[in-house]
């Protein structure tokens, strides 16, 4: 009997380190899901925040310790006592498996985190993103805020109402024309005329700011020098656009007045300006044209952010609510009193607001630093015993 048991006991440890592996990717994969879920969730939830006008709030997982533990055994039970027989003692493999998680939740309230969901998009990012073959007829209705043409004296906003939907129509009907590029302006020279020492002395050691010395001359008096310095050069990303009518060059946030006025002279100097969102002034965009209808109780096509394209109007932004939970919810949450979810993408569907889900959680990855993360206190382990 001891023999049989012994080979039951090899024969089950055998199968768990089979199966262990198998374990760990389930894990694994499991543990994925869970993440992509949680982060999508608390996505949607910042959205119905805003369209409440409450303040945000974002979480991180920061640290996720499991333990998956493999059991063997062998059980053995008595049978047929009475009737006796080869078959009184019976032995059976028994497998168990369990994992422990600890996990770490970790607030992001910190200023480097704080930051950067603040900070607006540069064109750089959107630069990246069209190289990685991202749409602009998708990207521009999200992330512009708004653009000035010249001539114009109001600032086209881009809101998340219907007042917005304009502006839309022409962001998106001009997205085949964008060219975004980077143009330099040599520095504005100045002429010092100082002690010939101090002359010497900066052309040894240069000068703060990257100012560069172009010439030193007499100045025309004893041991005094004639010095021209130019300032660094700046750059200004430009962005062609057909929203003014015509392919007008137009740069990006805060330019000064007098260049809003037209050069025909000079087609690389910006005679209009965009703005560009931050990923807090994006969730606050998108909530905004949900506010009627989480005020309402509405649930209808009314309450989605769309824009036309040639194949159609998209839905950039669309969420359903009601009081009981969706079957067929790709993303959901539930905010007071009801449940809020996005649909699973059905054939045919000009619905793109996962598209809009992903970009968001890039974006967020890109405008945040590393160390936002890392630096934040961790408040509240979950699991474990």
């Amino acid at each position: 009997m001891f023999g049989k048991s012994t080979f039951l006991l090899a024969l089950a440890s055998v199968l768990v380190g089979c199966s262990h592996a198998g374990s760990i990717k389930r894990v694994s994969a499991d543990y994925n899901r869970a993440m992509a879920d949680v982060r999508n969730e608390q996505l949607l939830l910042n959205v119905m925040r805003a369209s409440a006008r409450e303040p945000l709030q974002f979480s991180a997982m920061g640290e996720i310790a499991t333990t998956v533990n493999r059991t063997a055994g062998v059980d053995t039970a008595l049978e047929n006592l009475i009737a006796g027989g080869a078959d009184v003692v019976k032995q059976t493999i028994s497998l168990g498996a369990n994992n422990q998680p600890v996990i770490k939740l970790t607030p992001l309230s910190n200023k480097e985190f704080i930051g950067g969901i603040l900070r607006p998009t540069t064109p750089e990012t959107v630069k990246q993103f069209m190289d990685l073959g991202w749409d602009p007829e998708f990207m521009l209705p999200l992330l512009v805020a708004g653009y000035q043409c010249p001539g114009l004296d109001g600032f086209q906003l881009n809101t998340g109402r219907a007042e917005g939907d304009a502006v839309r129509r022409k962001l998106t009907a001009t997205f085949s024309s964008l060219n975004l590029r980077k143009v330099e302006t040599a520095g504005e020279e100045t002429t010092l005329v100082v002690a010939d020492d101090k002359a010497l002395e900066m052309v040894r050691s240069g000068l703060a700011g990257d100012y560069k010395v172009k010439s030193v001359t007499p100045a025309g008096k004893a041991g005094r020098s004639r010095v021209v310095v130019q300032a660094p050069a700046k750059s200004t990303w430009v962005a062609n656009l057909d929203a003014c009518g015509t392919s007008t060059p137009m740069s990006f946030d805060g330019m000064p007045k007098q260049t809003l006025a037209t050069n025909a002279a000079d087609p690389d100097r910006p005679v209009g300006w965009i703005k560009l969102r931050s990923v807090e002034g994006i969730i606050y965009f998108l909530g905004e044209r949900y506010r009627d209808c989480y005020l309402g109780g509405i649930d209808g096509l009314s309450c989605a952010i769309t824009y036309v394209t040639p194949r159609g109007p998209k839905h950039l932004f669309r969420v359903h609510s009601d009081p009981r939970p969706s079957r067929t919810a790709a993303v959901q949450t539930r905010f007071y009193d009801r449940h809020y979810w996005v649909s699973r993408l059905a054939p045919g569907e000009p619905d793109v607001t996962m598209k809009t889900w992903s970009f968001l959680n890039q974006l967020i990855a890109l405008q945040t630093e590393p160390s936002a993360i890392s630096t934040t206190p961790t408040v509240l382990p979950l699991g474990g015993k």
